[in-house]
């Protein structure tokens, strides 16, 4: 029996459909979840993140997120897309005051606030890249994913999808990841693509697109029940449970 049959069986179409909705409905009476997902370029990580969105019935933000942002503010969305993830110099522009001489800063920002917003308001959806793993941090609802994947297969996947050569692809794939590191760890204290900045780094060449999505959607669903769990029990025990990225005794509140 091949490895993935064994983990994941095939399912009829109806029962897939019964599966999806209970997804769903489950989405729907629970709490806010949110869920963050950062990747290398050609990981395919964005298709993922596009499945699990659709899986789930959440709303998914990525480029569209601009175009959000450009509505809510009466500006040209053309306009913000020049300064999109671009990192933040020091050096050419200031802040005063927590305002922003640097275009690039403001776009940012104005896409943190919207999601700050989104978030505040009990919103639950899927949301790529844009720090969102650290400025959503604070929300409870949030589950944080890092997608990478072989450099052969990122290569393979950039030069059929972009019309690249092998090598072109891989320069492509360098600069790509180069620009998002500098984003990120511009705005935050954490560093991109780090393990210990999220809950779950998965490599999806090792499962495939689909193999991926249904491992996270099992870990998703096993995370969001975790934290059903650890609420009810700091309100039954208040002051005797403390959530922190360690595993706790829900019992004695001691590290596991």
């Amino acid at each position: 029996m091949p490895l993935l049959t064994a983990f994941y069986p095939e399912k009829s179409v109806k029962q897939e459909r019964i599966s999806l909705v209970r997804r769903e409905d489950t989405m729907k009476t629970q709490k806010q979840v949110i869920i963050s997902i950062g990747r290398e370029f050609g990981s395919a990580g964005h298709e993922i993140a596009e499945r699990i969105a659709k899986r789930y019935g959440l709303s998914l933000y990525d480029h569209n997120l601009l175009r959000e942002v450009a509505d809510s503010h009466n500006v040209n969305p053309e306009e913000l897309e020049i300064f999109d993830e671009m990192k933040h110099n020091k050096f050419l522009y200031r802040t005063v005051k927590g305002m922003s001489s640097s275009p690039a800063d403001n776009v940012a920002m104005m896409q943190f606030n919207f999601l700050r917003e989104k978030a505040e308001k009990g919103e639950s959806f899927v949301v790529v890249g844009r720090c969102s793993e650290t400025i959503l941090k604070d929300y409870e609802g949030l589950i944080s994913i890092f997608i990478i994947g072989d450099m052969d297969q990122k290569i393979a996947r950039v030069a059929r999808l972009y019309g690249k050569t092998d090598k072109e692809a891989e320069r492509f794939i360098k600069e790509k990841d180069r620009k998002r590191k500098k984003y990120h760890d511009s705005h935050c204290n954490s560093k991109w693509s780090d393990s210990h900045t999220y809950d779950l780094s998965l490599n999806s060449s090792t499962l495939g697109v689909e193999g991926s999505v249904e491992f996270l959607s099992s870990y998703i669903d096993k995370k969001d029940i975790k934290n059903e769990i650890i609420s009810l029990m700091t309100k039954v025990l208040p002051g005797r449970i403390q959530v922190s990225g360690r595993n706790l005794c829900g019992f004695c509140g001691r590290s596991q």
